[in-house]
């Protein structure tokens, strides 16, 4: 049993290293090719998009048990509900962050940051990506398929380095929020693979209406610039 254990345990330590890389790499690469000024004011706009996460992962915390449960009890329509019901609320959420960014930025930060704000649409983005990867990953760690785990953070933190290292010095720190929103939705869409090959014919989301509402995001984005 224990050898069961260490086969789906091991292949985890590397993914969780490589997700502390990608969620550091940004910072860590706008100082080195530009200032750490720029670093800074990157670092005041995660924190901005700090506010969704820190909510989204107390409700991931209660999700993860309430899904295991649900798909050893087979109600898969229950799983579909909920999901549908968070994807909802954090999309909502989303927007409204999106759209008081100037004001946030205002009581954050001294007037040289305000600049940052042009980066809170991208990096709300990528704060929602994190809810859909959670979903996904979610039914993969159910069936214990460890090993695509690994290999889809690997290649999204690699792709992550790689157009941070081209674009970072080009275009500054602008480019660091969009670099990791194509990292994301790179991640999701290997996890969206992966849990489709372990869903079946079960259906457990409403697949297109998650990506319906990513879609949506994604212009209202655009419309808040």
């Amino acid at each position: 049993k224990w050898k069961v254990i260490l086969k789906y345990i091991i292949p985890l330590i590397p993914h969780y290293l490589a997700q502390h890389i990608m969620a550091s790499a940004d910072k860590i690469m706008i100082a080195k090719y530009i200032v750490n000024a720029q670093a800074g004011i990157y670092s005041v706009v995660l924190n901005i998009a700090m506010i969704f996460d820190v909510m989204w992962s107390a409700i991931s915390a209660s999700l993860i048990p309430y899904t295991f449960k649900k798909l050893e009890e087979e109600k898969y329509d229950e799983i579909k509900k909920t999901s549908n019901a968070l994807v909802i609320i954090f999309s909502i959420l989303c927007i409204i962050i999106m759209l008081v960014a100037p004001e946030v930025m205002k009581i954050l930060a001294p007037e040289k940051y305000y600049i940052g704000v042009y980066l809170v649409p991208a990096l709300m983005l990528v704060s929602f990506t994190k809810v859909l990867y959670n979903l996904f990953a979610n039914i993969e760690f159910y069936y214990k398929k460890s090993d695509k785990i690994l290999l889809a953070t690997l290649i999204a933190t690699a792709v992550n380095l790689l157009l941070n290292q081209i674009f970072i010095p080009s275009f500054g720190f602008i480019a660091a929020a969009y670099t990791t929103l194509i990292s994301y939705v790179l991640l999701i869409i290997m996890h969206y693979i992966g849990y489709k090959e372990c869903d079946g014919k079960n259906s457990i989301y409403n697949d297109k209406f998650i990506f319906k509402i990513l879609f949506l995001l994604m212009i209202i984005a655009g419309l808040s610039y």
